[in-house]
């Protein structure tokens, strides 16, 4: 018994380990833990298999699947409202933001700062690009957090406009 669970065990943590959808490896992981707590019960680890249940099985996954859920939203704040980029979804600079989103799966929100009240999920802390406008040059500037994985790809898209530059920043340097 304890042979067969170690080689469900390893081949759980193989697909793991292949697997590129990140909901496929929520369940993965989920029977991964479940699998694990069924080894520590065959040898009486009784209260290492209740939280192995409990954790890694339920709550865990419950996290997992709620973090997965929020990235796949790609919120955007701009302090522009111009021919660049206004409420109109055929604007220049909503159709680039929204190309890119849809390159990439993500689902689009564009919030005008100054127009709404940003709260909760989507204030400036938790937005993924801010679009602002330079004085000196008139270029407009996406200003994306380090942190975020899609970064490298904004950049590349940016790249390709004259009339836009690409900033990375630190999390605090614009938001706070």
């Amino acid at each position: 018994m304890d042979l067969l669970l170690s080689i469900l065990i390893l081949t759980l943590i193989i697909a793991m380990l292949r697997e590129n959808d990140s909901l496929r490896l929520v369940v993965y992981f989920t029977g991964f833990s479940l699998l694990m707590s069924a080894l520590y019960f065959l040898y009486h680890a009784y209260d290492v298999a209740l939280a192995e249940i409990a954790i890694g099985s339920a709550i865990l996954p419950l996290i997992f699947i709620i973090a997965i859920g929020k990235q796949k939203t790609f919120v955007v704040i701009s302090r522009v409202k111009d021919d660049f980029m206004n409420e109109e979804e055929n604007s220049p600079g909503q159709t680039l933001l929204r190309g890119f989103a849809h390159r990439y799966g993500l689902k689009t929100e564009i919030h005008f700062e100054g127009q709404t009240r940003l709260k909760g999920a989507f204030r400036r802390r938790n937005a993924d690009l801010m679009v602002i406008k330079s004085r000196r040059d008139g270029k407009y500037i996406f200003l994306m957090k380090s942190s975020s994985v899609l970064h490298y790809k904004m950049q590349r898209i940016v790249e390709g406009h004259r009339n836009l530059r690409f900033e990375v920043v630190e999390e605090d340097q614009i938001y706070d």
